[in-house]
């Protein structure tokens, strides 16, 4: 469908949002109804909305004419509104604990009365009737309740304490003194700041059927009802600037500017601007973390709280050390500490020692985790080396500064190698990609790599990510921490909480975010450089001051020019691109070249406050987003594990730490970041892999590890899907495909202006190949399906003999057993079918709409039926009592000899002349084969027992007739259709009365025999398409083929919990039939284990991501436009918008695989 055509929000959207938008601005009233409302429901949402005034301005009024004390007047009005808020909140709670009682008594009126009073009458167009001016349904309806008693005291408390700094904020006397006795600033600053107040303290008031829904919408439910008290929080901290202000004359300006700030926060609430309080206060946290403690970003909001705490207790006794030494010594170590995830390897230790001492486990057992214990001693040890190093280093630098900071070519050295230094690792990280100088020229180097299998061209670019590594990892955070030891604290500096604070800041950030820290210092040196004495500011401004600075500028600033180069981009391709284009595509076009300086005051602002840009409806409207932590969701990764139970979603579970080993590798030499990315923009990456898409977004990152979560996007292709894809994958060919030498390919890159994408580099997985191949001329091959019978008996005799000790006992004399006469009396008294009721074996739908068993080796049928032709209900009934009782009989005839009962019973469920008929089917040969190959396995002891001869030939022929002839009625064994076999293949059995009592006395042999059917399925499939012959006996080769079936190979339904154990479990092959619909023919489907998957590796931008989540946030939370063709969820070839949607987190995106966040040591790839 043209974009066009494709409305931003349909009629029914349009008119709730409408009717939305007014009430998110004046703090919940509801003033639009799409039904007709008494007057009085206006009148008294009104009054509720107005009373802090009512109070608070007739307080203000007395205080001005009489000279009544302010602090009085403030105190009665809060103490009244809190009384107030709490009565009307006590008041729902008293109904509720009568209710029972009400409701009682409400039954014994009429019933239209009855219905009235219980409850609120609701109807498809959610229009509320109100019985009259008085009743509850009105009360609750203009003050609905609170959740919980303990937030109706909270936020009456809240409320009350605000109205009383409110009437001493608003206070005009106060008001003409902050503005120099203005009287016109006084009085619109009055009014208008009233007006944010009655907006903000709405909500604190009323639950949450009058609540504003904020566009700053974070998570979908309020389970705490916190957000009731976020406008009123944004109101306390411009109340504790004018409180600090009564006591510090200095920050008088400040309070003015914050006093006409007050006056919109309406506007900013309503532009969501402000956040929440669950967003705010994660956000400050982790800035606070990152900026001032040196940490990084957090992957979940338990462990921004840990790291944000862990940090300030580092820093507490920094403060109360006495002299420079004992201070740069302690904040190098604990820095380095902080830096690595020392808890992830410490409960590796101890796991590793659990399991080897404790439990006991085998030296087998623990063989499979020695390399990866290995790794970790190794990398504990490389740990403590550099530590030391640094510990050294620093405490030498503080001992012989005296003698070192007087010569000032040390310290023009060391910055100019910082600047050099930060050169040479941009360079190192580019030669390792495909394209290089910010993704635009060709790397040929990276061409000859790929080009040739010779060792020089093999190693070459390796040896960049080795310098890399060593210049990262080893080289610059040591040379940074002599540097910072010498000239971050001055030897001179009194011991106080700023001076630990910038210690503790430089020690941390050079370790845990190394890159950024190079990046900073070299732009320290390049002003220390620049300034030679010129600039007073900077020589007397504190290094440590400077360097905190630098890291929030930069970050900022490379925010700025992300977002700069995002929207224009936007703006362009929304015209240029036929299939974006729409009416108003033009106008916006030229709106946002006549604004552009909206859009650097847009850009920057989201930048200062790091928010993402929202795009509304992903036009080029931008509006500023609210600022949330750099995970941007609030669930932590891989929360709802709905989604990753399926064959796909198991499929990318398997490929999940082959991707994250290969990206961690990447980033530890380089080829995968950036120097110039700043510390709370992490990466994102996009890979395909066959036709495969996985979605990655780095959370955490630290010296020795990073932490990533994993995406895996729909195999399902839709439209937009498929047109997205096609351009990753045209990309793709672009950058690596040399498959075609008579083509010159172009020495620049033409997506690197147009495309969110970066391409990087390519790299093999081990993973599974998925192909699905047409049964057209295989599964109804008639040739070809004259061998299924012997096949299956052939099949079920080599899992009979493998399998004998779970239903073979040689020589046990066990207690009988006889059917109980209860089950007989069931069968006789089981009601019959219809007369002329049959299976419809020529119906696919409903063979295909059947439900599939959760066990794929057990299988289950759907109704139970007799499986008999159609017959008169006389006859019918008349048989299955003869069945019954001869049941009985031979089960009275089996108790006399146990030792026989369990495998003689078999026979008794067919004729001995059906026995006959297919005897000439078992092979003695294949039989005696099947016993040699078993007796060479080690674990494998046969013995040739004539006994278990004729058992299994008993047992194998008998499965034949239950499962074949007489489970699939019509079916012929020289002449078996596609739709039996299929059937079969999913265990859709008719249940027979024979066949349901041999599934509860032979559970075991029902087993096997639906897993012989399937092997019989496969090994007519594989002779097919091998063009063996139909003759052909080759019993080794079958052999061999069982054998790789039961031990490497998993053949089931795809839809089974074992199809995806078996991925998880690594199996080699697993196969599959089912029935396409759409283009209505049996498939195979075939996954084949590969070492060596090529799978391709881009860099997301992330403005473009954060833009379209929170634009999608806005859609979904706050306007509900949950419209699967909406525009904002159309293809977009250059920023991959429906990729991107897919790719959010569960509820609001759909990936079919969303792994929890998954840490990788850097240090043992």
């Amino acid at each position: 469908m043209s974009s066009t055509k494709i409305p931003l929000l349909n009629d029914y959207k349009k008119e709730f949002v409408y009717k939305r938008l007014p009430e998110t601005f004046f703090g919940g009233l509801k003033l639009r109804f799409g039904y007709q409302v008494p007057f009085y429901v206006f009148i008294f949402q009104i009054l509720t909305w107005l009373f802090p005034f009512l109070i608070g301005g007739t307080l203000i009024l007395v205080t001005e004419v009489t000279g009544f004390p302010v602090l009085y007047s403030a105190l009665i009005s809060g103490i009244l509104d809190f009384l107030i808020v709490l009565t009307l909140q006590l008041f729902h709670l008293f109904h509720r604990c009568n209710k029972v009682q009400t409701i009682t008594d409400d039954f014994n009126l009429k019933e239209k009365n009855k219905l009235t009073n219980i409850k609120q009458l609701i109807n498809e167009d959610d229009e509320i009737e109100f019985d009259s001016c008085f009743s509850y349904s009105t009360f609750k309806f203009i003050i609905p309740p609170k959740k919980y008693a303990f937030n109706i005291f909270f936020h009456s408390l809240i409320s009350g304490i605000l109205c009383g700094f409110a009437v001493w904020y608003f206070q005009p006397r106060t008001l003409n003194v902050l503005y120099n006795n203005n009287t016109s600033a006084t009085v619109i600053i009055f009014i208008f700041s009233w007006f944010s107040f009655l907006i903000g303290h709405h909500s604190l008031m009323v639950g949450a059927g009058a609540r504003p829904v904020e566009t700053a919408t974070y998570k979908m439910t309020d389970q705490y009802e916190i957000e009731d008290i976020s406008r009123m929080f944004h109101i306390c901290i411009f109340f504790a600037f004018h409180l600090v202000e009564v006591y510090v004359s200095s920050f008088s300006i400040v309070n003015q500017i914050l006093h006409v700030v007050f006056l919109f926060l309406p506007f900013l609430w309503f532009f969501a601007f402000l956040p929440t309080l669950e967003p705010l206060f994660f956000w400050t946290l982790e800035q606070v973390l990152i900026f001032c403690l040196g940490g990084s970003p957090m992957s979940t909001n338990l462990r921004i709280v840990l790291g944000f705490l862990l940090g300030s207790l580092a820093l507490i006794p920094a403060c109360f050390l006495r002299n420079t030494t004992s201070l740069i010594a302690y904040a190098s170590i604990f820095g380095f500490i902080l830096s690595n995830d020392v808890i992830t390897l410490m409960v590796s230790a101890v796991s590793y020692l659990e399991e080897a001492f404790l439990n006991k486990k085998t030296v087998k057992e623990l063989g499979k985790k020695k390399q990866t214990v290995r790794n970790v001693r190794r990398e504990v040890l490389f740990l403590l080396w550099m530590l030391a190093l640094s510990t050294l280093i620093s405490c030498m630098c503080v001992i012989y500064e005296s003698d070192i900071t007087p010569n000032s070519s040390v310290k023009l050295s060391l910055e100019i190698l910082f600047v050099i230094l930060f050169a040479v690792t941009y360079v190192m990280q580019d030669m390792q990609r495909v394209f290089v100088v910010f993704g635009i020229f060709r790397n040929y180097l990276y061409r000859l790599k790929t080009k040739s299998n010779k060792y020089y061209f093999t190693t070459y670019l390796d040896v960049f990510g080795f310098l890399h590594w060593l210049l990262v990892y080893a080289v610059n955070p040591l040379l940074m921490t002599s540097f910072c030891s010498l000239y971050v604290v001055s030897s001179n500096a009194t011991p106080s909480f700023v001076t630990a604070l910038y210690a503790t800041h430089a020690f941390r950030m050079i370790w845990q975010r190394s890159k950024d820290g190079l990046a900073v210092l070299a732009v320290y040196g390049v002003m220390d450089l620049i300034s030679a004495n010129k600039w007073v500011w900077f020589e007397e401004t504190s290094p440590g001051l400077i360097l905190i600075l630098l890291d929030l500028i930069m970050d900022r600033l490379i925010k700025f020019v992300e977002n700069i180069w995002f929207m224009p981009q936007l703006a362009v391709l929304n015209y240029t691109d036929k299939k974006l284009r729409r009416k108003s595509s033009l106008k916006l076009l030229i709106a946002n070249l006549l604004l552009f300086p909206y859009l650097l005051a847009i850009a920057a602002i989201s930048a200062t406050i790091s928010a993402p840009v929202l795009p509304l409806f992903t036009l080029p409207i931008f509006l500023v987003g609210f600022p949330r932590p750099a995970k941007f969701w609030p669930s932590t990764a891989g929360d709802v594990t709905s989604s990753n139970n399926t064959s796909e979603s198991s499929t990318y579970s398997e490929m999940n730490e082959e991707i994250v080993r290969n990206i961690t590798k990447g980033i530890k030499y380089g080829s995968y970041t950036s120097t110039l990315s700043p510390g709370t923009n992490l990466k994102f990456y996009l890979l395909r892999s066959q036709d495969r898409t996985m979605f990655v977004q780095t959370l955490e990152s630290g010296y020795n590890y990073v932490m990533m979560t994993c995406k895996g996007l729909e195999l399902q292709e839709t439209s937009c899907h498929s047109v997205e894809v096609t351009g990753v994958d045209d990309m793709c060919d672009d950058a690596f495909d040399k498959s075609d030498t008579r083509t010159q390919q172009s020495a620049y890159n033409s997506h690197a202006f147009s495309s969110a994408l970066t391409l990087l580099d390519q790299f093999n997985i081990e993973g599974y190949s998925d192909s699905t191949t047409s049964l057209t001329g295989i599964i109804d091959n008639l040739a070809a399906m004259k061998r299924f019978g012997p096949d299956f008996v052939n099949s079920l005799t080599w899992l009979l003999l493998r399998h004998r000790d779970s239903w073979y006992q040689r020589d046990v004399v066990t207690a009988p057993t006889p059917v109980a006469s209860s089950r007989m009396e069931e069968m006789k008294q089981r009601p019959s079918s219809p007369p002329g009721v049959v299976i419809d074996d020529d119906d696919n739908d409903d063979f295909w709409d059947s439900s599939s068993t959760d066990d794929d080796d057990e299988l289950s049928g759907g109704d139970v039926t007799l499986g008999l032709p159609a017959m008169e209900m006389g006859t019918r009934k008349k048989q299955q009592e003869l069945l019954a009782d001869q049941l009985q009989k031979k089960a009275e005839k089996k108790a006399k000899s146990p030792d026989s009962r369990k495998f003689t019973a078999i026979s008794d469920f067919f004729d001995e002349s059906d026995l006959k008929k297919f005897e000439q089917l078992f092979s003695r040969e294949f039989f005696d084969k099947s016993l040699e190959s078993l007796k060479r396995e080690d674990d494998q002891v046969v013995d040739i027992d004539e006994k278990l001869l004729d058992r299994v030939k008993q047992v194998a022929l008998t499965s034949l007739s239950l499962f074949h002839a007489k489970a699939l009625p019509g079916a012929d064994l020289n002449n078996v259709s596609a739709q039996h076999l299929c059937r079969g293949f999913v265990g859709d059995f008719s249940m027979t009365s024979q066949l349901e009592a041999f599934k509860e006395n032979h559970d075991e042999i029902y087993r096997l025999s639906g897993k012989a059917f399937r092997y019989s399925i496969k090994l007519l499939y594989d002779r097919v398409i091998m063009g063996a012959g139909d003759d052909d006996d080759d019993f080794d080769d079958v052999i061999d083929n069982l054998h790789e079936y039961e031990d490497d190979c998993f053949i089931g339904q795809v839809s089974s919990k074992q199809w995806c154990d078996a991925i998880r479990d690594g199996k080699k092959f697993l196969f599959a039939i089912y029935y396409d619909r759409s283009e209505k023919e049996y498939k195979a489907r075939t996954l084949i284990r590969h070492s060596s998957i090529q799978t391709k590796i881009a860099a997301f931008s992330s403005p473009v991501i954060r833009s379209i989540w929170a634009n999608l946030a806005f859609e979904l939370l706050y306007a509900t436009n949950d419209d699967d063709e909406r525009f904002s969820i159309q293809a977009h070839k250059s920023f991959l918008r429906n990729m991107t949607i897919q790719s959010a987190n569960q509820p609001l995106g759909y990936p079919i695989y969303h792994s929890p966040p998954t840490k990788y040591s850097t240090l043992d790839t």
